[in-house]
């Protein structure tokens, strides 16, 4: 385990807990208007605003406990390691880049070559498209910096130490996939989230996490790898929508399952993280 891993402080307890109470709290509207239980009907651009609070209290948690515990100095040496790119070792940018590209790709084809529906890929058509929604999903407000400083950064840390990586892992996906659980009934979300059961969501966010840790692990706590990582979940299904063929999803799950078993067999469970050095 990594010696600056190792943290008694804190509560992840309580950042669980204030972390889906106040973000289930902010899409509470959100899901009403669903069902068509307020007297008005909201704006969409409420339901922007609603969405981009919720989903960045897991960041502004974080940070708010990680500077009440230890001060300014760790909230600075926090934001650090989400925004350096030297802490990540240069092999481990083609796994962070094109892992879930991959197996994306794979759910797709082998759900069309199991008889479903082909798909149209229109990100094909427009190429330069890709780039630029990859650029985008690092900006500020984007998901994956309005919620890795949290899941990646406070909840990772203050749990390692007590039950090593993978229970730490579980804990973290089962919470992260809870936390989602408001947006599958979320206007613009509903949609995103339909296409896949919700227990097949709840594997995906654990086994996620157990590969999401294995990054982290293995690039001197980067939380970085996170919001890369995240970027990239993001992306690449609306390139490779697999989830628009009939087994696409179940593929998909099965893929990360396997990826996530590959990792922890081989690196052990109780740190994820391998002998050779992060710089390689």
């Amino acid at each position: 385990m990594p010696e600056n891993l190792e943290s008694q402080k804190g509560s992840p307890l309580l950042f669980f807990v204030l972390t889906i109470a106040i973000s289930w709290l902010i899409w509470l509207p959100g899901v009403l208007d669903t069902f068509n239980l307020l007297p008005v009907a909201l704006d969409d651009v409420i339901f922007i605003i609603l969405n981009v609070c919720g989903g960045a209290v897991p960041t502004i948690l974080g940070l708010l406990l990680y500077y009440r515990e230890e001060g300014k100095t760790k909230v600075r040496e926090v934001l650090n390691r989400g925004v350096d790119p030297r802490r990540i070792g240069r092999v481990w940018w083609l796994p962070l880049l094109f892992l879930i590209p991959i197996i994306n790709v794979s759910a797709l084809i082998l759900g069309i070559l199991s008889g479903g529906p082909v798909p149209e890929l229109p990100l094909f058509q427009q190429l330069w498209m890709i780039p630029v929604l990859f650029i985008v999903g690092f900006i500020p407000i984007s998901n994956a910096f309005r919620e890795e400083f949290g899941w990646r950064g406070y909840a990772i840390e203050r749990l390692q130490s007590r039950w090593g990586a993978l229970v730490t892992s579980i804990i973290i996906g089962l919470a992260w996939g809870l936390w989602h659980l408001p947006l599958r009934y979320f206007p613009g979300g509903i949609e995103v989230y339909s296409q896949t059961p919700l227990w097949v969501f709840m594997i995906n966010t654990t086994t996620l996490s157990i590969i999401m840790t294995w990054f982290y692990n293995n690039n001197r706590n980067s939380i970085l790898t996170g919001v890369v990582f995240h970027v990239m979940l993001n992306l690449t299904p609306s390139i490779f929508p697999f989830g628009q063929t009939d087994l696409g999803v179940y593929y998909n799950m099965v893929l990360y399952v396997f990826v996530a078993l590959l990792v922890t067999l081989h690196y052990g469970h109780r740190t994820l993280r391998g002998k050779i050095h992060e710089d390689l």
